[in-house]
């Protein structure tokens, strides 16, 4: 059987299904009308679904089916219809987000955060402050999701989609929208032999999809001087300009044939306002020369290069608003940095070193990470936060700060400043579980609050965790009901990643005959009720929670991590209670055996599906699994002097902070 004779055709949904997904959105007065034009496509059907008409009467719609359903009208037009018709009634700031789209190859994931941070940056979003400006980007993301114009894409990472994807059609009908408005450019679009006679305002290249012998492009027809907006997708051979070229005669828009964007030039391009190199890992520094004279930029994303340095030019760039420098090779920042006034995010990470002029930039509205590693540096931190009116955003990590009465009491001045300041949103990586019984009573107002502590901590620790945190990333010793109960009160955690070390009984029990003294940690009915995300690690002793019915009843992603084998003799079974989570939508489990075709394996993974299937939900979760063998823990347990001496120091830690306090 050839490609071609494996394809399967698809036939159009009946009648009734269609009328079924089409309710689903919408109910109005053309709905017969829409379905007919619909022609039982479900993507018609869901984007149909999803339109808000506001200043097309529906009188006209009517009209508009009606010559749908004559035999001069396809399928393909139908559809086509639909999205113009979806189209024609957004706002003008939501018809260029979307025509933005098209700037991104197809089957792309685009990220929420980096997307919303273009659209400002090009200017499509309009407000007065970077909050209110993310609130509308959030807005419109959301928008386009609900009128079936994007996919969203949901992690284990958040709460809430963190990406989007494009149907190839949809992505087709932007395209053609975006050449018949000369919205922008593509390197497709030079490739098929076209050159634009318009000057070139957005413009990507996707390296991705190009063969070899396909990398240059000629650009002596292409008018890039006034380009606006360059992005650049997949692995680029960066070149360097020979001698010969340097000593040719200087022709405007001409790069004589050398591979796009492969060489240094980018002080030609004076108009751009986002450069945006995102995970383009063969970008070095040495690649950023130039980069001062780009003075209208705005959004410069470096995420995931090679970079190791900034150049002290980028101190020229005065409009630049967004700075992206995560996963690079980056350790240092330039002291020029200090002078961009308008920079308003600035996202590092926390191997980068934070520069104490920083406290000059009052600008500044999100910093993440900063990486704390003593206390001039935790200090600093503060005195940021003290000075600063408009920081709404702030990302910390203390992996590399020791524990100490001066560093607790250093956190304690830290968060008695953020109950002061005006941040909605903070991160608290890598905190030491000593600190965690500091007083949280001005937290309150906190949006976001996100603290992650590596532990392994005692399960006594868990009761004395502040109740206003939304995302927990916790591991303890041994998980037990108490702890889980306190956590399960906390009225706004959405997101709780948490790692068990393992049984307190020490080695797995092998005979089956003592299976009986082992009972699963329950989630009781009411638990956890606002909870979205949740990941569960047994490090060893197998996994150790159940769900009772009633339990965790807005849960939307479930991840399950623990060993087969140490599971089936501890508990004899894989029944965790999956079937009374009525919410679920996802659930990935990663099971760890020596042996990953074993029977308990094969095993395992049909107790998870079976519990899936008896959901009763109207959506069927999508269930995956991975499978590895089993990895180098930590050690399981502490000694019983280590936990003792930690116990003690934590009590003792806690009684001095609050003596002096």
């Amino acid at each position: 059987m050839g490609p071609v004779d494996a394809i399967h055709q698809m036939e159009p949904l009946s009648e009734e299904d269609s009328e079924t997904l089409f309710h689903e959105g919408a109910k109005r007065p053309a709905a017969n009308e829409l379905l007919k034009m619909c022609g039982g496509m479900p993507l018609a059907i869901i984007v149909a679904a999803g339109r808000k008409p506001a200043g097309l009467a529906e009188s006209e719609i009517g009209e508009r089916c009606i010559l749908s359903t004559s035999d001069q009208y396809s399928t393909s037009d139908g559809m086509r219809m639909i999205l113009q018709m979806s189209y024609d009634e957004l706002p003008a700031p939501l018809k260029s987000c979307l025509l933005y789209l098209c700037l991104f190859p197809e089957y792309y994931t685009i990220k929420k955060e980096r997307l919303i941070r273009l659209w400002i940056a090009e200017g499509f979003i309009l407000g007065r402050c970077e909050e209110s400006l993310w609130r509308t980007g959030d807005s419109y993301f959301n928008e386009l999701i609900g009128r079936g114009l994007i996919h969203p894409v949901f992690g284990y990472e958040d709460d809430r989609a963190v990406a989007c994807t494009v149907h190839g059609v949809i992505l087709e009908f932007i395209k053609s929208l975006s050449r018949k408005y000369k919205f922008a450019t593509t390197g497709a679009d030079l490739r098929s032999g076209v050159c634009p006679w318009f000057p070139i305002r957005h413009f990507s290249v996707d390296y991705c999809s190009m063969q070899d012998e396909a990398n240059t492009l000629d650009l002596r027809t292409l008018h890039l001087s006034s380009m606006r907006t360059l992005q650049v997708f997949g692995p680029v051979r960066w070149k360097t300009p020979d001698s010969k070229f340097m000593k040719r005669k200087a022709v405007p828009g001409d790069t004589g044939g050398i591979p796009l964007l492969l060489i240094p030039l980018l002080s030609t391009f004076k108009f751009l306002r986002v450069l945006d190199l995102e995970d383009n890992d063969n970008l070095t520094s040495h690649h950023l020369k130039g980069i001062g004279g780009l003075v209208l930029l705005r959004y410069l994303g470096l995420r995931g290069s090679a970079i190791h340095e900034l150049p002290d030019e980028i101190g020229k760039l005065e409009h630049l608003e967004t700075l992206d420098v995560r996963h690079t090779n980056l350790r240092n920042l330039p002291a020029s940095i200090v002078g961009l006034e308008r920079l308003v995010c600035l996202l590092i990470e926390d191997a980068v070193e934070m520069l104490s002029d920083m406290l000059i930039m009052q600008g500044l509205q999100e910093v993440s990470t900063i990486g704390v590693d003593n206390i001039k540096s935790l200090h600093e931190v503060v005195e940021l936060l003290a000075r600063s009116e408009r920081l709404s955003i702030l990302g910390m990590s203390f992996d590399r700060l020791s524990p100490s009465l001066d560093s607790a009491r250093a956190f304690t001045d830290l968060l008695r400043v953020v109950g002061h300041s005006k941040l909605r949103s903070l991160s608290l990586h890598c905190l030491h579980g000593d600190w965690i019984g500091l007083p949280d009573s001005r937290l309150y107002q906190l949006r976001r609050f996100e603290v992650s502590i590596p532990g392994p901590v005692l399960e006594s620790t868990v009761s004395v965790i502040p109740c206003c945190i939304t995302h927990l990333n916790i591991e303890v010793t041994q998980l037990g009901e108490e702890g889980l109960s306190v956590m399960a009160s906390m009225p706004q955690l959405v997101l709780l990643k948490l790692a068990s070390s393992g049984p307190a009984a020490g080695t797995m029990v092998m005979d089956t005959s003592l299976r009986k003294q082992r009972r699963r940690a329950i989630i009781r009915s009411g638990a956890f009720l606002c909870l979205k995300v949740f990941w569960f690690t047994c490090k060893a002793g197998g996994n150790e929670v159940q769900f009772d019915p009633g339990a965790m009843p807005q849960l939307h992603g479930l991840r399950l991590h623990f060993n087969t084998l140490e599971t089936l003799y501890l508990y004899g079974d894989f029944e965790f209670g999956i079937e009374h989570l009525s919410s679920l939508n996802r659930i990935h489990a990663t099971l760890a055996c020596e042996d990953t075709n074993a029977p308990e394996v094969v095993y395992a993974e049909a107790a998870i599906k079976q519990q899936v299937c008896l959901i009763s939900s109207a959506n069927t979760p999508t269930v995956e699994f991975s499978r590895e063998k089993p990895r180098m823990f930590e050690e399981k347990k502490k000694t019983a002097a280590m936990i003792t001496q930690k116990n003690s120091f934590s009590r003792w830690l806690r009684e001095k902070i609050r003596g002096g306090t």
